[in-house]
C-alpha cells in the first residue's frame, strides 16, 4: 500500500517513460491506479480499524456491566438500569441490544 507521504504527491502513471496518456497506451508497466482509489482504500482501512476498536470496547463494557450486575452489592438493577450510589445509571438492556445489533450487522 502507498504511504501518506507518497499519496500526497501521487499522480497516476507518474513513472511512465513512454509518454503514454493512459494505462491502455503504456508499455512501461507502471501504476496507473487513480489517486481516489488509494484514498478510499486508506479511509476504508482506517474505518475498519476504528470499528474493531469500538467492538472491543463494547465487549469490555458489556462484560464489565455484567460483572457489576452479578457481583457488586453497591449497585442495584431496577427495570434494566444499573443504579449506582451517586444516582448515575445506565440502561444495560439498551447497551447490550445496541451491541448485539452491531454484531449482527457486521455479519
Amino acid at each position: 500500500m502507498i504511504t501518506d507521504a507518497e499519496l500526497k504527491d501521487y499522480v497516476e502513471g507518474q513513472d511512465c517513460r513512454c509518454s503514454a496518456w493512459s494505462e491502455s497506451e503504456c508499455g512501461c508497466d507502471v501504476d496507473w491506479t487513480p489517486k481516489e482509489v488509494y484514498e478510499l482504500r486508506y479511509k476504508l482501512a482506517k474505518a475498519e480499524a476504528r470499528a474493531e476498536l469500538i467492538e472491543k470496547a463494547a465487549e469490555g463494557l458489556v462484560e464489565a456491566l455484567e460483572l457489576i450486575i452479578m457481583q457488586d452489592g453497591t449497585h442495584t438493577v431496577k427495570g434494566g438500569n444499573v443504579w449506582m450510589e451517586d444516582d448515575i445509571f445506565c440502561n444495560v438492556t439498551d447497551i447490550i441490544k445496541a451491541y448485539t445489533e452491531a454484531k449482527e450487522m457486521q455479519g
